[in-house]
């Protein structure tokens, strides 16, 4: 490798040299063999192969996913959630053992894996809400339910200081993978206070389709909000929302 020196700067290819920019300054390298078509065709490439097909699927998984629950990821965005997402999808595609590599699917079953995922890393829901919770899904009457029995705010949730109130948000999308759409539905709470007070029991009531062979997420978040002036404010832009997987049940398909 050598380093490009004097006053011209290029980029791009003469004969079988190189010429690009990177982070030590303009380079120069010999131009390699390897390109698109001999990854295409080259039988010695079929690992690689096998290996883009499958993270296209689950790049695609992935869009879905959060396209499903835009409106509430946005809330709790972190910089690397769309790689910690791809591993992840990566992972359940690896898990079916179903069909040969390079041809695997988002299989319905292995999406249990991604219970316990939290979209912001920085606040995970195991840090931050400490009140129990029961989760009810009735795929053959097409009924979910989520009940937090009355707690102690103080002692159940873990609010940054300065918080005000805070709001438990539960959000339910059935989603269809092989044809990226999905049914989306959201509830929270009115704002309660964060000062100790008893929380009175919580019930999210939804209605489902039933008897779907779609898998049925399942998602619990926490939300932080400041009083100035009379008025209720996001805290921190936030930074302390935590929103996690709580549960994804698979839907009839494989019973």
């Amino acid at each position: 490798m050598a380093r490009q020196k004097g006053p011209f700067k290029a980029s791009g290819t003469i004969s079988d040299v190189v010429f690009y920019k990177s982070k030590f300054g303009y380079i120069l390298r010999s131009k390699g063999s390897l390109n698109r078509k001999r990854i295409q065709k080259d039988p010695a490439f079929s690992r690689t192969r096998e290996n883009n097909s499958e993270f296209i699927t689950a790049t695609k998984g992935v869009k879905t996913l959060r396209s499903a629950f835009r409106s509430l990821i946005h809330s709790v965005s972190h910089p690397f959630l769309a790689g910690r997402l791809t591993r992840e999808m990566v992972r359940i595609i690896r898990a079916d053992l179903i069909h040969d590599r390079g041809k695997r699917v988002i299989a319905n079953e292995n999406l249990v894996l991604l219970e316990g995922f939290d979209f912001n890393p920085e606040a995970p829901i195991t840090k931050i809400l400490f009140a129990p919770y029961k989760i009810t899904i009735n795929q053959e009457k097409g009924e979910l339910l989520v009940i937090f029995p009355p707690f102690v705010s103080r002692e159940s949730i873990k609010a940054p200081s300065k918080t005000a109130y805070f709001k438990i948000t539960v959000a339910i999308a059935e989603i269809d993978f092989e044809k990226k759409a999905f049914v989306f539905n959201q509830q929270e709470t009115d704002a309660m206070c964060a000062n100790g007070d008893l929380i009175p029991e919580i019930r999210f009531m939804q209605n489902i389709t039933a008897d779907s062979k779609l898998p049925v997420f399942v998602l619990i978040g926490v939300s932080f909000y400041q009083l100035v002036n009379g008025n209720a404010y996001s805290l921190n832009d936030g930074k302390f929302n935590c929103l996690s997987i709580a549960k994804v049940d698979r839907g009839l398909r494989g019973f």
